[in-house]
């Protein structure tokens, strides 16, 4: 399996975050909407995945109270979709909702929106279940998706979201099935989601093995995307001990 690093764990400058990693041994980047300049693209490594989630603009989300900042957030998110397109991207996502019923109803719709432009353009769409948000788990994201009627709604699963839950990471890639369509390698305190290096939390090289043998088990084909954090002392350097740490545990076997 490749190992992609994510762009927005190593700096605002994404650029030079994009050739930090390549330089640092990552064979992909995941980016931010707003990578794609007319100078820079084609000369940018080779991006798996766009967080069309991020950087929403002025505080909007995209299941916002207010109708016209939840139209902002949703037409930045189908902006960093056709983004997605033009650089050849094969997968981007949004995080989850706020709780309560009615964030999840506004956000339904969005989802609905978005998974539909995604399928149009080609580009795999996910989200990614996110404690404590409305969408914490991988089964309420897999029993949300019931209520879309979509087929390209599929799980961006974070290994250390799930810990943060006391969910099992090996047993939801199972539970997942032909749904998980990428994946995000970090460690956590088992408090906070502070996108640590793995192993520098309460992640251990016997689970981080159980997790990546289940991904060959059911044919797990996409990259393996590693998040750090710009507030950790070394950016860089948590996000090549993550991929450092996978490939002694196998992962490019």
């Amino acid at each position: 399996m490749k190992i992609a690093g994510c762009t927005w764990g190593i700096s605002s400058a994404q650029i030079n975050a994009a050739y930090t990693l390549q330089k640092s041994g990552f064979d992909t980047i995941d980016v931010d909407p707003g990578v794609f300049t007319s100078k820079t693209h084609l000369s940018l490594p080779q991006i798996s995945c766009l967080a069309a989630g991020h950087l929403f603009p002025d505080n909007t989300r995209l299941d916002d109270k207010n109708d016209k900042a939840r139209a902002k957030a949703l037409a930045h998110s189908k902006s960093a979709l056709q983004e997605a397109h033009t650089l050849d991207v094969e997968v981007a996502y949004i995080g989850a909702p706020n709780p309560g019923i009615e964030s999840l109803s506004r956000f339904r719709d969005a989802a609905c929106e978005l998974s539909d432009l995604a399928d149009d353009l080609g580009i795999v769409f996910c989200i990614e279940p996110s404690p404590p948000r409305g969408l914490s788990s991988v089964h309420e994201t897999l029993d949300f998706f019931e209520t879309c009627n979509r087929d390209n709604l599929n799980v961006l699963l974070d290994f250390a979201h799930c810990l943060l839950i006391e969910e099992d990471p090996v047993e939801a890639i199972s539970y997942c099935g032909d749904k998980l369509a990428y994946v995000h390698f970090n460690d956590t305190d088992g408090v906070n989601d502070d996108h640590l290096a793995l192993t520098d939390g309460i992640m251990d090289n016997d689970l981080i093995t159980r997790i990546l043998d289940r991904l060959k088990s059911v044919q797990y084909r996409r990259p393996l995307g590693v998040e750090s954090n710009p507030a950790l002392p070394d950016p860089i350097g948590s996000a090549i001990k993550t991929r450092n740490v996978l490939i002694e545990n196998g992962a490019c076997e």
